[in-house]
């Protein structure tokens, strides 16, 4: 084989020739295409990954395949016939040769990565082909494919996310909402400051120009663990990097901060650095950023430090005269904190007046209705973004909605 490469794939049909298939847990997450000079992998709804992408979908100790097709291969149809075996629930006469399997291995990425493969038989539990299947290995961001596989089954290609505005009260002639407003989350991993910010004018366009009572936080779609186990790495805890961010039914901008930093009017005075998004009951800067001569190396240290759902973050370094401005990520403390004041700031920044307070408390089961709400894309479409970036946010999002 003459190295690696991708292509989309359509379902199997009966018409295609591939020489040889592998569905991942009932045809519903990738499949594997191999050929006399070709290793192909790709996702049967069209999530599309790179090259590297390949080596990690195999790094498993055991992936568990179940059987689509199978072809002889142009180059192997000259030898003696080989071992096949038909699967049940595939088209008549569909057939797995397991030396098509071996050849498998012939590939550089079995010299040039370390790869595990164990393949089940799913009718009858029997091991069918075997690679160092034994051997331990780190899954890492190859279990994504596995967490993609179980989204697409449970909930469907077509399952969106939701986040509503509802209220118990009636909106008056003078724009007054006599009632309490409650925001409901459903953890929707794509939420952004521009799309909430299009949540508040949509309220603004019913006519809302005030809430009489209090605004609810309602992220009860998900359990009070917004932490996979594992994550608690004194580092990641003290820096908060984006890759570390907690889960939660209302998350917004993947429940990070931008620290926008810029050097400052003159030399050896203070960088300029604020916050991309102005939540400042939230979010403490502690700027010690100094302005550098021209040319002169640019260097930025953070640090975080968390108080219950607020947060601190000291800035220390040098930032050269005439540089621009760049943009560093840190993880939130809170998502519902972060979410509620970056909520409020829209509202007042709309001219929405809030008499009550910001609270949390689930929506009631009854007496209310919807005003506005966004839907996120198809599942389908993040699960795209989820495996092409490989974002761990959007991937334990996707896993909690699961459940």
């Amino acid at each position: 084989m003459k190295g690696v490469s991708f292509r989309k794939e359509s379902v199997h049909d009966g018409t295609r020739n591939p020489d040889c298939v592998f569905a991942l847990a009932e045809h519903f997450a990738f499949r594997l295409v191999c050929s006399s000079n070709r290793f192909i992998f790709s996702h049967l709804f069209n999530l599309g990954v790179d090259r590297a992408m390949v080596a990690r979908s195999l790094i498993p100790i055991s992936i568990l395949f179940c059987w689509t097709s199978l072809a002889g291969n142009p180059v192997l149809a000259q030898e003696e016939p080989a071992p096949t075996a038909e699967v049940d629930g595939l088209p008549p006469g569909a057939r797995i040769r397991v030396d098509d399997l071996k050849t498998l291995t012939r590939d550089r990425m079995f010299r040039d990565a370390k790869v595990a493969i164990d393949v089940v038989d799913l009718s009858d539990g029997q091991n069918v082909f075997s690679w160092k299947a034994n051997e331990e290995l780190l899954p890492a961001s190859t279990m994504k494919v596995l967490t993609a596989a179980a989204a697409l089954k449970e909930l469907g290609p077509s399952y969106r996310f939701t986040t509503e505005l509802l209220t118990d009260g009636r909106i008056s002639e003078e724009g007054v909402l006599e009632g309490d407003l409650y925001v409901r989350g459903s953890g929707d991993p794509t939420l952004v400051l521009e799309r909430l910010w299009k949540l508040v004018y949509d309220l603004k366009l019913e006519g809302v120009k005030e809430v009489e009572g209090n605004v609810f936080l309602d992220d009860s779609a998900f359990d009070r663990a917004n932490s996979i186990p594992g994550w608690n790495k004194r580092e990641d805890i003290r820096r908060g990097p984006a890759y570390f961010a907690p889960m939660g039914a209302l998350s917004l901008n993947f429940n990070t901060v931008a620290v926008v930093v810029g050097p400052g009017s003159k030399v050896g005075g203070q960088a300029r650095v604020q916050l991309e998004t102005e939540v400042p009951s939230v979010v403490d800067i502690d700027n010690q950023l100094v302005t550098g001569v021209p040319g002169s190396r640019r260097w930025v240290h953070m640090d975080r430090e968390v108080k219950g759902r607020s947060m601190k973050l000291t800035l220390k370094g040098r930032v050269p005269a005439g540089s621009g401005t760049l943009r560093y990520y840190r993880s939130v403390a809170d998502p519902t904190a972060y979410f509620g004041a970056a909520l409020e700031t829209l509202m007042k920044s709309h001219g929405i007046r809030v008499r009550g307070h910001f609270l949390e408390s689930t929506v009631p089961a009854q007496g209310v209705r919807t005003v506005a709400q966004l839907r996120s894309p198809p599942l389908a479409a993040i699960l795209m973004e989820m495996n092409k970036y490989s974002s761990n946010f959007m991937a334990e999002q996707v896993l909690k909605a699961v459940g």
